[in-house]
This record gives C-alpha cells, sequence and structure tokens, in this order.
C-alpha cells in the first residue's frame, strides 16, 4: 500500500505539470487573440477617406491595415506617402500623433497589419479622420483600435506555469523525502536492541 501511495503522489504530479503547461499555452494565446482582436475597436477609416468615428477618451491606437491572401503580416510595411489627421468634429485643429510605442504586425480576418500611431483623445465624441496615401496598395485602411495589454495576461500565464511546476516539484521531493524515511525505519529497528533477558534468581545460599 504505500509504494501504491508513492506512485500516486508522482502521477499527481506529473498531471499538475502538464495542466499547469496547457493552462499556461491557452491563457498566452487568449490574451494574444483578444488583443489582436481589438485592433479595430473603434472601427476602420479607408485610405483614401474622410469619415467620423466614435472615440473614447484615452489612448487610442491607429493601425495601418491592408487585404492580403496571406497568413503572415510581417512582411507589411507602412507607406512612407500614408498621411492621418484626426480632429474634433467641428474643429479643424488637428490632434497629435505619436509615434507607436509597440512595433507590432499581425494578421487577422484576411487582413494584415501593422502598428502606425497613437492619439490621446481629450474626451468622448466623434472625431473627424482624414486619411490619404497608401498609392497602389491593395484596399489599404487605417484601424481605430485599443493600445495592446498583453502584460497582464502573459504575466498570469507565466504565474499559472510557475506555480503548477512548482507544486509538481514540491509533492515529488516530499515524496521521496517519506519513501527514504520509510526505508530506513525497518533497518533500525532490527538493530536496536530489544528487551534485557530476565536475570537468574538468585541463591539464597550465596553459592553461585
Amino acid at each position: 500500500m504505500r509504494r501504491g501511495g508513492s506512485a500516486l503522489w508522482y502521477v499527481v504530479a506529473v498531471v499538475l505539470a502538464i495542466a499547469s503547461v496547457v493552462a499556461a499555452i491557452a491563457l498566452a494565446v487568449l490574451t494574444l487573440v483578444g488583443e489582436t482582436g481589438n485592433k479595430d475597436r473603434y472601427g476602420r477609416v479607408p485610405i483614401p477617406a474622410s469619415q467620423v468615428v466614435a472615440l473614447d477618451s484615452g489612448e487610442v491606437a491607429l493601425n495601418y491595415e491592408e487585404r492580403t491572401d496571406v497568413d503572415d503580416g510581417e512582411g507589411l510595411s507602412v507607406p512612407t506617402d500614408l498621411r492621418v489627421t484626426v480632429t474634433v468634429q467641428g474643429d479643424e485643429r488637428p490632434l497629435d500623433l505619436e509615434d507607436s510605442s509597440l512595433e507590432e504586425s499581425y494578421n487577422y480576418n484576411d487582413r494584415a497589419g501593422h502598428s502606425y500611431a497613437r492619439v490621446d483623445i481629450p474626451e468622448e465624441g466623434r472625431y473627424r479622420v482624414r486619411t490619404a496615401g497608401a498609392t497602389n496598395r491593395n484596399r489599404p485602411s487605417i484601424a481605430f483600435g485599443s493600445p495592446p495589454h498583453y502584460g497582464r495576461g502573459l504575466l498570469l500565464a507565466l504565474a499559472v506555469f510557475i506555480g503548477g511546476i512548482l507544486a509538481a516539484v514540491t509533492i515529488v521531493v516530499a515524496t521521496l523525502a517519506r519513501s527514504r524515511r520509510r526505508r530506513r525505519a525497518p533497518a533500525g529497528a532490527g538493530g536496536a536492541s530489544g528487551p534485557a533477558p530476565p536475570e537468574p534468581p538468585s541463591n539464597p545460599f550465596g553459592g553461585p
């Protein structure tokens, strides 16, 4: 029964380690897919065009996109003649576009994309977006989305992986230590002295 119990704990450790790896991979994939799906949260504006887009306050990411039949957007480059302006509707003063803080390429729903710029939206509302350039490109557009937040999801996946592996290692070490103690116990018991034999009765007459 003791050997069976130890084997069971080894099985538990292996299952726990495998489960942590699978869970970590699943969390990482869900994080990447979820962030990719946010690239066009506020919609797309074709190039060239002038269109009104409803935006939330805060940082908004601008991504350059093209239609593609290739599953890899790594080779996509932002056109050098691309021009984008974002203004409050009714106000011709453009908001400042800053370089994207993250160089990122992606492929999503038959469109390849590349990070282009970011803009701080002062308040929720409708904004006029004007685009131009991207000559001789395949149905180019600017997608407005949320800035990527990979950190929290990937950190959670890493924590799940490390936690599962540490728990599995702890179980294996504890099981090995318990097995060693059990193997030592019979040897110690056999070498120990038993109860002392009874002394012979003394001779009342003083003889041996």
